[in-house]
């Protein structure tokens, strides 16, 4: 396990992350940690697959099929949010290593061991198919070695994934030397695809090759459409079984209740040490690293901060009472205050932009305007600051605001509803020549304690696009203020600056050109592009000082 990046998210739904586990072919795996301890493997989607409605249909589909998979031998799914703004599932984190890891580490596996593997596989995709769902991507990598037995991981997703990718390549995609003879002449894979690959996962381990060897991948596909599996390193009592699972022909497959009955699970790991003595101590001590490593917690109570050796800190507010999962907002950028873009794909801003969240905050926010309310239905219940050391001193001024702020010379919009410091503001449409440079007014002035470099504050906040009145993001959508170090690089610049020297307990508003923004690039998944001039209104609960944290 690898600590996090400085651009990682440092909460994903109900988890909070701890390290990196790896990457696949969804995308990034973190380990988080749940409120009540637990762990999990937490997958998020690639940014490229987060653009497609499609694939997050089929996602959707794909998580409900696999939260039915309830096998001994598989990887239970716990949580999933389709509609995140990137896709993630999160699965029981296994405390193991891989078929790869194990027989890179030291050589093939021992008979015994690979018939326990075997049994394990056979159990797992019989639950797998009972469900509906097809891997289509086993392979030894995808296959973890516990303490208790195998563990095969990510049958939820890669239909879905392979799907994803044959739409825009015309290509069927997988891992040659383990896909089926018809699935690379791009037939359909259906469960006797699955036995091919477990066979050609179990040759692996006691081998340490494939079937069909490895080296150029030309050769490699014709070999295994025309050629036979090599087993001559496989044990001779393996070979018979593993060779009918590796027919061209899948109808002369064995299918997996076959294997099931000639590799008895209760035969296979009924003595419980089914693995070398040096890989079971390698997997325990997986497990004690894994339940030792915990989130850094600083003592501050008005927020938490996340930081990794030798990279710049991340922040997250802490969650407010009776609040949902930690999403992060679109302020936070990578280091330097810049945003890293991947094939046009924002990396390093927000995680998540909650487009529902922010269409319900729209509609609700029109509502309230209409009825002339000041106060709003959807206030945040944990917008008035705490009565601590680094809090405003001053009170809620809510019972003495007006109804309507209104634009000021500069240009900036009104606000129309929610006008109460911790009330979720409704903001007109700015009108007018867009500003080059930052332009910011105090809308409430707070007595608090001044942010200055490096203190830590914690906001509520509204975003929008200059010129539209729609939340583009809202720190209030989500019940849950945002917290930063000031000077760190963790806004934007625009953000940032606008933020310095005003006191806790202030309301402002301000507007960031391109330049102090997301730049040239924009944001493209929030749909921020290189021109657009952000509108924020930002409520500053608290100033924590820097080295009184």
């Amino acid at each position: 396990m690898r600590p996090l990046e400085s651009d990682d998210p440092v909460r994903i739904g109900a988890y909070r992350l701890v390290g990196r586990l790896g990457s696949g072919g969804m995308g990034e795996v973190f380990l988080g940690r749940s409120g009540d301890g637990g762990l999990a493997a937490i997958k998020t989607a690639r940014a490229e697959y987060a653009q497609d409605p499609e694939f997050r249909q089929r996602f959707a589909r794909e998580v409900e099929a696999a939260r039915r998979v309830d096998g001994r031998f598989t990887a239970a799914v716990l949580d999933a949010d389709p509609s995140a703004g990137r896709p993630w599932l999160a699965t029981e984190y296994i405390a193991g290593v891989s078929v790869t890891e194990a027989v890179a580490g030291r050589g093939p596996l021992p008979e015994a061991s690979v018939r326990a593997l075997v049994a394990g596989m056979a159990a797992a995709l019989e639950e797998i198919h009972r469900a509906g769902i097809t891997h289509r991507d086993l392979k030894p990598s995808n296959v973890l070695l516990a303490d208790d037995g195998p563990r095969v991981i990510d049958f939820g997703i890669a239909r879905t994934v392979d799907h994803t990718r044959i739409t825009r390549t015309g290509q069927a995609f997988g891992t040659p030397g383990y896909m089926a003879p018809e699935q690379l002449r791009g037939g359909q894979a259906g469960p006797a695809a699955d036995v091919y690959a477990l066979a050609a996962t179990a040759v692996f381990a006691a081998s340490g090759e494939g079937p069909h060897g490895s080296g150029e991948l030309l050769a490699l596909i014709y070999r295994t459409v025309e050629e036979e599996p090599q087993l001559g390193s496989v044990p001779a009592g393996l070979r018979g079984t593993l060779a009918r699972c590796l027919a061209k022909d899948p109808a002369l497959r064995p299918n997996v209740a076959e294997l099931r009955a000639e590799f008895a699970v209760g035969s296979t790991l009924g003595g419980g040490e089914w693995l070398p003595a040096e890989l079971s101590t390698l997997v325990l001590g997986r497990g004690e690293e894994a339940r030792a490593t915990q989130p850094y917690e600083p003592p501050s109570s008005g927020a938490r901060l996340v930081a990794g050796p030798g990279a710049p800190s991340t922040a997250e507010g802490g969650v407010a009472p009776g609040a949902g999962p930690s999403r992060r907002g679109l302020l936070f950028a990578g280091v330097g205050g810049g945003v890293a873009a991947v094939a046009g794909t924002l990396v390093a801003a927000a995680l998540v932009l909650d487009e529902r969240a922010a269409a319900r905050e729209s509609a609700a926010a029109t509502a309230s305007a209409k009825a002339g309310s000041s106060a709003g239905a959807s206030a945040s219940p944990a917008a008035s600051p705490s009565a601590t050391a680094s809090s405003p001193a001053a009170a809620s001024p809510s019972a003495s605001a007006p109804a309507t702020v209104p634009a000021d010379s500069q240009g900036l919009p009104a606000i129309t509803a929610g006008t109460a410091f911790g009330e979720r503001p409704v903001v007109a449409a700015a009108t007018g020549p867009l500003p080059t440079e930052l332009i910011s007014r105090t809308l409430v002035q707070g007595t608090g304690p001044v942010a200055g470099p490096k203190d830590l504050v914690t906001c509520h906040y509204v975003l929008q696009k200059w010129g539209g009145s729609r939340p583009v993001d809202s720190s209030y959508a989500r019940q849950e203020p945002l917290s930063f170090q000031l000077g760190a690089g963790q806004t934007i610049k625009g953000w940032d600056a606008a933020i310095r020297g005003k006191a806790a307990g202030s309301r402002i508003e301000f507007a960031v050109p391109p330049a102090l923004g997301y730049g040239s690039e924009g944001a493209a998944s929030a749909g921020i592009t290189g021109t657009d001039v952000l509108v924020y209104v930002a409520d500053i609960l608290t100033v924590t000082k820097a080295g009184q944290g």
